[in-house]
């Protein structure tokens, strides 16, 4: 059985204003790295001892197609999930995933859940966009959740290679 996945809009009502930057992404394209590429890292060193993820990555992955694996959902915040720090600091909107839990436990004698336990949002700042100002708001919005796709790329292109 096969099953496609997309992410899910959950912003009213800007969910148009969302389906508006998805649909405008100006490549379809990310490059990855190849898994069946035998010493794929192995020239990926930056000078000191980090490796470069993006160096070798030569593989292209429709975004339409993978956008899911690295972004499930796309809302609003609840509750204190952008913390009262960040609130401060005017963030509005965050991405965050628990791959470091689910796929990569550090230190851990057992086999991790994997990529079904895996969870990927963009949570946007709901006060940052009330519901009455889409029009006036609808240019700051798709710049902010155009910023947050990128960190689903970036992630993207790193781990689900």
């Amino acid at each position: 059985m096969l099953f496609i996945y997309a992410a899910q809009l959950a912003l009213p009502p800007y969910d148009e204003v969302a389906r508006d930057v998805l649909s405008s992404i100006e490549s379809d394209r990310l490059m990855v790295l190849d898994a069946g590429q035998q010493g794929g890292l192995t020239d990926s060193l930056d000078g000191g001892e980090e490796i470069n993820l993006s160096s070798p990555a030569k593989k292209p992955a429709s975004i339409r197609h993978w956008l899911a694996a690295g972004c499930q959902v796309i809302r609003w915040d609840v509750g204190d999930e952008i913390e009262e720090r960040h609130r401060k600091r005017g963030v509005m909107a965050m991405y965050q995933q628990n791959a470091a839990k689910v796929l990569f436990p550090p230190g851990v004698m057992h086999i991790p859940p994997g990529p079904v336990a895996f969870v990927g949002e963009i949570i946007v700042n709901a006060e940052c966009f009330p519901p009455g100002e889409v029009e006036a708001l609808t240019k700051s919005f798709q710049f902010v959740l155009a910023h947050e796709l990128t960190h689903v790329f970036g992630f993207i292109r790193e781990v689900w290679s």
